[in-house]
């Protein structure tokens, strides 16, 4: 919607609509997923016709819609409500949405486009109007981590700067280092390290998740992307996510349960977007090429006892 309206169902694209008001229309539904009274949906497109008029001008732009997307449209249209639904669907004002709230002026700033460019009526001047006001409170430069992405208190290093500095230069010369060791190690305290001297990184932790068939949903969240519409891969949109903001570290805390076939593909489907790199804490190695082990050993015995009085 963002420059104009466009559907994508698939590999098809519907760029073209039977009139500019069913085109309008479609967008409003999308824009606002929720459910419209029939009545004022039809005042609101068709506001100098009579009601009958109105009435049967909304079932004819609903059903163009309807036969335009095909059965699997998301339109549900009772008898005095109609709504799109939001779980069948995802549009580039939400993905623009999501990147304000970010503060990644870099991503809001290539969505963005004057919404529905060639309408005019009230309610498209409205929104090109917030949409606007939205993009002037994001600045131009990039955001270093996502909001709320690293634990809180993980941040400082005790006798691992080494480490941190060894990591880093192996996320250089390849694309992924697992940091291998039992529990309470501090793996997760190293890779939040790691994280923050890297300036953009994108965490996600994977402790309480048992399914591989959840990594990549895990990913779309902590990237605070919306749920994508039946038919659209998790994978694809996380990787072109991943490759608007890249270079960028994706960090996977905690992932020793779920390494295994299923877990590798996608690691290597996400570490084949130019830009990404991936640093991982386990008890296990993911086992894709060029990855780096780096084993931890036990903090020396100062440094432990430093550990000890902070906490």
């Amino acid at each position: 919607m963002m420059g104009g309206l466009r559907a994508r169902l698939g590999e098809r694209v519907i760029d073209r609509f039977p009139t500019q008001k069913t085109a309008a229309l479609l967008a409003f539904l999308a824009l606002n997923p929720r459910a419209h009274s029939r009545e004022v949906l039809a005042d609101t497109f068709w506001p100098e016709a009579e009601p009958d008029s109105q009435r049967h001008s909304l079932r004819l732009a609903l059903s163009r819609l309807r036969n335009l997307l095909g059965p699997d449209h998301p339109i549900e249209a009772g008898r005095l409500t109609v709504q799109m639904n939001p779980d069948r669907f995802t549009t580039d004002v939400a993905e623009f949405e999501g990147a304000v709230a970010r503060g990644d002026g870099k991503i809001a700033r290539r969505l963005y486009g004057p919404l529905l460019d060639g309408h005019y009526d009230d309610w498209v001047l409205q929104e090109q109007s917030r949409l606007e006001a939205l993009l002037e409170e994001v600045s131009d430069g990039e955001t270093g981590l996502l909001p709320d992405t690293v634990p809180d208190g993980q941040g400082k290093l005790y006798g691992r700067e080494r480490d941190r500095a060894a990591v880093l230069t192996l996320l250089q010369a390849g694309r992924v280092v697992t940091l291998a060791a039992p529990g309470g190690m501090g793996k997760t305290r190293l890779a939040a390290a790691v994280a923050k001297a890297h300036g953009r990184a994108v965490w996600v932790s994977l402790a309480d998740i048992s399914d591989p068939d959840q990594v990549a949903p895990a990913i779309r969240a902590a990237l605070q992307l919306p749920v994508p519409a039946p038919g659209f891969a998790v994978e694809d949109m996380v990787a072109r996510e991943l490759a608007s903001i890249a270079p960028v570290l994706l960090v996977l805390d905690n992932l020793e349960q779920l390494v295994g076939d299923e877990l590798a593909r996608l690691a290597r489907r996400l570490l084949h977007v130019p830009g990404v790199s991936m640093l991982a804490t386990s008890r296990r190695c993911l086992g894709v090429d060029e990855e780096y082990e780096l084993p931890l050993g036990p903090l020396a015995e100062e440094d432990a006892a430093t550990l000890f009085e902070a906490r």
